[in-house]
């Protein structure tokens, strides 16, 4: 049994060895490296863009909650006037627009350089 085993093992081992040996039947093109190294860069370059660009909108939401939270424990009257501020029918729209501002500068447009180059 152990001896129709080590054979087997031999046989495969031979195969392999003979088989990467072998022409693989295609040529890679001699700039493919360098190609799989700027997409990798790339998608590095992108996912970095979108962790900036939270780590930007995670500090100014932290920045105003303790903004807000210091200024309502110590000036309740004047926290109600800044909170209506906030809550009126044309904030979360200059919000949002804002927010498609710091989007499209932090990472579309370095997207966009990024796919320029392909």
């Amino acid at each position: 049994m152990m001896d129709a085993m080590k054979k087997n093992i031999y046989e495969e081992d031979k195969w392999l060895d003979d088989l990467l040996k072998e022409n693989p039947g295609y040529q890679l093109p001699d700039d493919f490296a360098d190609k799989l190294i700027m997409k990798i860069d790339a998608v590095e370059s992108v996912k970095e863009s979108i962790k900036e660009f939270l780590i930007i909108i995670g500090a100014i939401l932290v920045i105003l909650g303790t903004f807000f939270g210091v200024y309502y424990f110590y000036q309740r009257d004047t926290f109600i006037f800044l909170f209506s501020l906030l809550t009126n029918e044309y904030t979360p729209t200059i919000a949002i627009i804002v927010l498609f501002i710091l989007f499209a500068d932090k990472v579309l447009l370095r997207l966009l350089s990024q796919l320029k180059q392909f």
